[in-house]
């Protein structure tokens, strides 16, 4: 699991603005703790703890009053499911990855839009999207990057120094590595002529749970 530094919004606005200062594109990092909520999830592993559980009631010597039953198996399923929707490790690993993936996309460019990443004069916004319980960073990359960009060459960024998946999310000095190399490519591709404008700012956005 990733782990927040106290300085984390120093650092990460650090090593921004040092990648900015050599391209005209604009980097603006989202942290979110998940990417969506998967109570659907936590339901589906709630009706299969609910059957074995009635199960064991059906097939024990235990006498049990159908009244009391009838009160305790909502009490029962609603404290199942909002422990299993607050376990990132239980959603981690009742989740189908597929769906993981479907959801840090889906935020992710939704992000770009709500942080108006979109809203550079030169259309050269680069969203990083970091999505902690998926373990996942997205990149969502606005026109102007994407002419001179192939979306390759930005997805080949590596995030996790201990995986071959380059979406796979590491700890802290992944992340800034991963900002440096945006930095490097933009300057190749994107590179800064003349004064710097900062349009977006270089400080994090950090989402709650």
């Amino acid at each position: 699991m990733f782990r927040i530094p106290d300085d984390f919004s120093s650092q990460i606005s650090q090593a921004v603005g040092v990648a900015e200062s050599q391209t005209t594109a604009e980097l603006v990092v989202v942290l979110a703790h998940r990417s969506r909520s998967y109570w659907s999830t936590a339901l589906h592993m709630t009706m299969w703890l609910l059957y074995g559980f009635l199960n064991i009631i059906l097939f024990s010597h235990f006498e049990v009053h159908p009244f009391s039953l009838s009160l305790e198996l909502p009490i029962l399923a609603g404290l199942i499911a909002w422990f299993c929707v607050k376990s990132p490790r239980l959603i981690q690993r009742f989740t189908f990855p597929g769906i993981l993936r479907r959801a840090v996309k889906s935020a992710a460019h939704a992000t770009f839009y709500e942080e108006r990443v979109f809203g550079t004069r030169e259309h050269t916004g680069i969203l990083i999207y970091i999505s902690i319980l998926e373990k996942r960073v997205e990149l969502v990359m606005d026109g102007g990057v994407l002419q001179h960009i192939s979306p390759a060459e930005l997805g080949a960024i590596q995030w996790s120094s201990t995986s071959d998946n380059p979406h796979e999310l590491g700890q802290m000095d992944d992340v800034i590595n991963g900002i440096e190399s945006i930095g490097q490519l933009c300057a190749t591709h994107l590179p800064r002529l003349g004064e710097a404008i900062n349009e977006l700012p270089n400080e994090p956005v950090v989402r709650p749970w």
